[in-house]
C-alpha cells in the first residue's frame, strides 16, 4: 500500500514539474524563431494529457517522465538563451506612440515627457503605419511656416517605416539600421502591431554588459559599421560632402 501511495506521489510530482515547464515555455515561446517553434510543436506532442485523471497515467514509468522533464528543461534553457540574443530580449516593450491624426505639438509633448526622440505612429488597433522623429517635426515646423499645433503627424511622418520582429537576431536589426540609416526600429508582432522599440544604444549597452561578447565576437565591428552608416549624410545634402 505504501509503495502504491509513493508511486502515486511520484507521478503527481513529475506531472506538476511537466505542467510548470510547459506553461513557462509557452510564455517564452513568443520570442522564439520558427525553428524553435517547430521543435516545440514536436516536443509538445510527446506530453501526456496532464489534466486527465491520475489512474491512466500510472502506466508512465518514473524514468520516462524524468526523461521528458529533462527534455523540457533543456529546451527551456535553449529558448531563454536564444531570447537573450534577439531583439525581444533588449527592446523597450510597450513604447510610447502617437496617432496619425495627432498634432505635432501633441507628439513632441509626448516625446518630451517620455524622454525619447522617436515615436511609432499607430492605428487605434496598434498597427504600425509610420514613424515620427523629433528631427522630422523640427524640419517641418521650420520649413512650412505653420505652428506645430497646426500640423498633423500624418503629414510629416515617414509613411514607409522600417521595422523588425522580436525574434530577429541583433545583427539582423543592425543590418536594417545600416541599410536604412536609422538608429531606431519599431518592433512588430502579429498583424503588424507594435510591441516594442529597439535602438542602436540598446545593442551597444547589451554588448557593453558582456551579454554577447563571447557568442557574437563580430558584433562590436557591426556596431561600428552601423554607427558610420547612420552618420553618413543622406539625400540632397550629401552632395559634395563624401
Amino acid at each position: 500500500m505504501a509503495r502504491t501511495e509513493q508511486s502515486k506521489e511520484d507521478v503527481i510530482k513529475r506531472m506538476g514539474d511537466i505542467r510548470t515547464l510547459r506553461d513557462q515555455i509557452r510564455v517564452d515561446l513568443h520570442l522564439a524563431g520558427m525553428d524553435l517553434r517547430d521543435e516545440w510543436n514536436k516536443l509538445e506532442k510527446k506530453l501526456p494529457d496532464i489534466d486527465q485523471a491520475l489512474e491512466p497515467l500510472k502506466s508512465a514509468t518514473r524514468d520516462a517522465l524524468d526523461a521528458l522533464i529533462n527534455d523540457l528543461r533543456r529546451f527551456s534553457e535553449r529558448l531563454r538563451d536564444g531570447a537573450q540574443h534577439t531583439v525581444g530580449g533588449i527592446m523597450s516593450a510597450a513604447p510610447a506612440s502617437c496617432s496619425p491624426t495627432d498634432s505635432l505639438a501633441q507628439a513632441l509633448a509626448l516625446m518630451w515627457s517620455r524622454d525619447v526622440g522617436c515615436l511609432p505612429v499607430v492605428t487605434d488597433g496598434g498597427t504600425l503605419v509610420g514613424v515620427l522623429t523629433d528631427r522630422d517635426a523640427a524640419i517641418a515646423a521650420a520649413t512650412r511656416g505653420r505652428r506645430m499645433d497646426e500640423l498633423r503627424v500624418d503629414g510629416v511622418m515617414s509613411s514607409r517605416p522600417v521595422s523588425c520582429t522580436p525574434d530577429a537576431p541583433w545583427d539582423e536589426a543592425l543590418g536594417l539600421m545600416r541599410e536604412k540609416q536609422v538608429r531606431r526600429l519599431p518592433v512588430v508582432g502579429e498583424n503588424g502591431v507594435v510591441v516594442g522599440m529597439v535602438t542602436f544604444n540598446d545593442v551597444a549597452r547589451a554588448l557593453g554588459n558582456g551579454v554577447a561578447a563571447n557568442r557574437v565576437p563580430s558584433l562590436s565591428q557591426q556596431l561600428m559599421k552601423t554607427l558610420l552608416a547612420v552618420s553618413e549624410p543622406r539625400g540632397p545634402h550629401a552632395a559634395g560632402l563624401n
